[in-house]
């Protein structure tokens, strides 16, 4: 099913058969969000959040590489509607489904971006936003350190949208900025 995934999504982006000699790996990704953003109602919504994602490379064009991402995130919430109202606390869990994309600066450096959307459960009951199945949209930039030829570490810039596509109301929505650090592991193609 993965492979399907994989080529699928090769054919799409236009790249050919040898291009797709898809390399698997890993990134373990801890990403920490907190504030609203660009929204009119005061609240504050504290994200902490895991993943462990499966990592298949798509194709190296230059100095650009692309992969897709799969993985379970799972974390802990804090949302603080404002003044006079309780804090709530809850459960997030998700399923990742998404692109990375890195390109080379320097023999150590890269700059990386992921983009994701993910089913995803809340369990606090928001103000704003319906508890339950929603989704998570997000996006995240930074620089990716490579320690040894295998493994590398990633800092990342993040944003986030959480909302149910008004499927439920309430659906206010939750965006949030933050910050991460992730593992990332790939196999050396020597």
């Amino acid at each position: 099913m993965i492979r399907q995934t994989i080529l699928l999504l090769g054919v799409a982006l236009g790249l050919s058969s040898s291009e797709m000699a898809a390399q698997s790996g890993f990134r373990i990704y801890h990403k920490v969000t907190t504030t609203e953003v660009a929204l009119t109602t005061s609240y504050v919504y504290y994200g902490r959040v895991v993943s462990v994602e499966t990592t298949h490379q798509l194709a190296q064009r230059g100095k650009w590489t692309y992969h897709l991402l799969l993985g379970p995130q799972i974390g802990r919430s804090r949302y603080e509607p404002g003044e006079n109202l309780r804090l709530q606390t809850g459960l997030e869990v998700g399923l990742k489904v998404g692109m990375m994309a890195a390109r080379t600066l320097s023999d150590r450096w890269s700059l990386a971006y992921d983009i994701s959307i993910s089913p995803h459960y809340i369990s606090a009951q928001l103000m704003r936003q319906i508890p339950g199945f929603l989704f998570e949209d997000a996006a995240s930039l930074g620089l990716r350190h490579h320690l040894t030829e295998t493994i590398s570490l990633d800092a990342m810039v993040t944003f986030r949208h959480l909302s149910n596509a008004s499927l439920r109301r309430p659906n206010g929505g939750i965006n949030n900025l933050g910050a991460g650090i992730a593992v990332f592991y790939q196999p050396s193609r020597s």
